[in-house]
C-alpha cells in the first residue's frame, strides 16, 4: 500500500470555482470529531495524526487548514486500509459533500474515483 498526498474540500469549493467555500465545522469542532476515532489525534496547531495498526502497515499525518478558525482543506498523508480510510473520511466530512485534490497530478476527482484508484488497482 503506497502513501497518498491529497486534499479533502467541500464539494461545493470545486465547482463554484470562487474561491474555497470552508466547511460548516470550525477547526474545534473538525479536531473534536477527528478526536472521536480511537487512537487519533489533533494538535492546536491543526496537525493531526493516526496510526490505527499495531504493525505500522498503516498511518496518517496532516494539517487542518483554516482561515478565521473556518476549516477550508485537510491535507493528508495517509497510507490506510479501505475501512479506515472511510471512518477517517466520514470523521471529516460529517456527511457534507467533498472532493478530492490530487496535488502531484494537478485534479480533482470524486471521493469514488479516488476509492477506485487506490484501493481497488
Amino acid at each position: 500500500m503506497e502513501e497518498s498526498h491529497i486534499f479533502i474540500h467541500r464539494f461545493a469549493a470545486a465547482i463554484a470555482r470562487q474561491g474555497q467555500m470552508p466547511f460548516a465545522a470550525t477547526f474545534e469542532e473538525m479536531c473534536q470529531r477527528i478526536g472521536t476515532i480511537p487512537g487519533a489525534y489533533c494538535e492546536p496547531d491543526g496537525a493531526i495524526g493516526w496510526n490505527p495498526s499495531r504493525d505500522g502497515s498503516e498511518s496518517l499525518g496532516g494539517t487542518i487548514h483554516c482561515i478565521d478558525s473556518r476549516v477550508m482543506c485537510v491535507e493528508l498523508f495517509a497510507r490506510l486500509h479501505l475501512k479506515n480510510w472511510k471512518t477517517l473520511h466520514l470523521a471529516i466530512s460529517s456527511g457534507t459533500p467533498t472532493i478530492i485534490q490530487l496535488p502531484e497530478q494537478g485534479r480533482f476527482v470524486s471521493v469514488e474515483d479516488y476509492e477506485r484508484l487506490v484501493y481497488l488497482f
